[in-house]
């Protein structure tokens, strides 16, 4: 029989889930009213990171943060006399969480001041440049665009009033969303590979949920280079960095830690299982990488129509809600967490 203490808030994880899934849609939601529909369309097959992603993927990222935070919590409630660690945090993971944010908000004010913004926060005017420009370079007529290039430049986004500053200030609220979820995510990792030291104390109810919140951060990176692909393409030069190949194995890495440091050997098989996506996720990257993002074009960059985009994110957004749904009756129905 489940104790009370040992149910998920799940009206609070599904409102937060809502609440903050919903904010974060704000900068599409705006540039979707500012550009209208068919420029909308086609400038954000050149932002996958921010379409995609935050419209079919962030939201499901949400839900398995909370809902692994929510169990570990939960779980060192119950065993927080076992050690002194774990009775510290469980009484003061609000503040640990608070400093996460925090964090957060630090790095969105330094975004501000320093990264540029990708083209769907730019103005109509701005826009029209930029598709003109891919008329240009589809065609051959032209192979870049050097108004583009500058475009890239955040010194020249500000200096000609490219970005719409309503975009600016929803895309740095989304910013501060997702860190702060990403921060939440980390410390449940953190937690997890921390209580597999601890005797008599055990996380592995909430392993399910970070391996579908991990591999599904690891999306971003993989858009993010298809972002990077797009936009070199259309400014006619490399336009890459490393910085998104390292967050990628960044998150494989803690994946890995955690699976490696689990003293459930029994569930050994089960943890293999559910971190199956992210290594499926990781062979595909490598893929992409040795072979080029023009695999990933015609699905999810700008040569993609906006049928197929469709088809994809919906195909992504009805994995996600089965798997989700799938967490959802595990954690409900068992004896318990």
């Amino acid at each position: 029989m489940k104790h009370k203490q040992d149910t998920l808030p799940l009206g609070w994880i599904l409102i937060s889930t809502a609440v903050l899934s919903f904010v974060a849609w704000l900068p599409l939601l705006y540039s979707w009213s500012n550009l209208g529909f068919r420029d909308f369309i086609a400038i954000t097959g050149f932002t996958p990171h921010q379409s995609i992603f935050t419209f079919a993927i962030l939201p499901f990222a949400i839900f398995a943060s909370i809902v692994a935070a929510a169990i570990a919590v939960i779980k060192l409630g119950e065993g927080a006399s076992i050690h002194p660690f774990m009775q510290w945090t469980s009484k003061n993971w609000p503040a640990m969480i608070l400093f996460g944010i925090m964090l957060a908000s630090a790095i969105s004010i330094a975004d501000y001041f320093f990264t540029p913004k990708s083209f769907d926060k730019f103005e109509p005017e701005a826009v029209n440049i930029i598709l003109a420009c891919e008329e240009s370079v589809a065609s051959n007529r032209f192979p870049g665009c050097a108004s583009v290039a500058d475009f890239l430049q955040l010194g020249y986004q500000k200096d000609n009033n490219l970005i719409s500053q309503t975009s600016y200030f929803f895309a740095q609220l989304q910013l501060l969303i997702v860190i702060s979820v990403a921060f939440t995510c980390l410390f449940t990792c953190g937690l997890y590979v921390a209580s597999n030291f601890v005797p008599n104390l055990s996380l592995a109810s909430a392993r399910p949920a970070i391996f579908f919140a991990l591999s599904l951060f690891a999306t971003y990176p993989v858009l993010f280079g298809l972002w990077r692909h797009e936009t070199s393409r259309l400014a006619g030069g490399a336009v890459d960095n490393l910085g998104y190949v390292i967050v990628f194995a960044l998150i494989v890495v803690i994946a890995l830690l955690i699976l490696f440091t689990d003293k459930t050997s029994r569930d050994a098989t089960a943890a293999v299982g559910q971190i199956i996506p992210l290594l499926t996720l990781t062979a595909g990257f490598v893929v992409i990488k040795l072979k080029g993002y023009d695999v990933l074009g015609p699905l999810l960059g700008a040569e993609a129509n906006i049928a197929t985009r469709l088809y994809v994110i919906i195909a992504i957004a009805l994995v996600g809600l089965i798997i989700s749904g799938i967490l959802l009756l595990q954690y409900q129905f068992r004896d318990e967490l």
